[in-house]
């Protein structure tokens, strides 16, 4: 929706109006200003919840803290860091792992900054962040990529 606005607002020479951006996302313009008013207004986590009336928007967000938990548990899987470990040596360059391991204080090194790690690299530190990105897409790709081998 940000997309379209941005697009529509030099063409239009002015800021697009909900219908016109609704007309160009292909969506009703009730559901553009619903979503403008969401993106915008804090939402209390006390706020009463229109199904029950009863729970708290706040109740719901407390079950994030038990995925968050498994998720943390999971991670702490013996043979886990052996296994991501062999992906980024399967998947990325020396250079790459060097900045991952640095950015994300794996294997026992103290998390750094770009910055910090632009120094050490004698690289600027917007391209250790191209590094980073790039880095993280190629092991994405590689997880989706077993995950769809394990799947068949």
């Amino acid at each position: 929706m940000r997309r379209a606005e941005r697009k529509l607002t030099p063409e239009l020479n002015r800021e697009p109006t909900d219908e016109e951006i609704a007309n160009h996302v292909e969506m009703p313009a009730e559901e553009v200003s619903q979503l403008k008013q969401w993106a915008v207004a804090p939402i209390s986590l006390d706020k009463p919840v229109i199904d029950d009336g009863e729970r708290e928007l706040g109740d719901y967000l407390a079950r994030t803290d038990d995925c968050a938990e498994e998720a943390l548990e999971s991670l702490a899987q013996p043979g886990l860091g052996q296994t991501i470990g062999n992906a980024m040596d399967q998947v990325l360059s020396a250079k790459e792992i060097k900045v991952l391991v640095a950015y994300y204080g794996l294997m026992d090194i103290p998390e750094k900054s770009l910055q910090e790690i632009a120094y050490d690299l004698q690289v600027t530190k917007t391209r250790v962040r191209q590094i980073r990105d790039h880095a993280e897409a190629k092991l994405d790709a590689y997880a989706h990529e077993q995950l769809k081998t394990a799947r068949l």
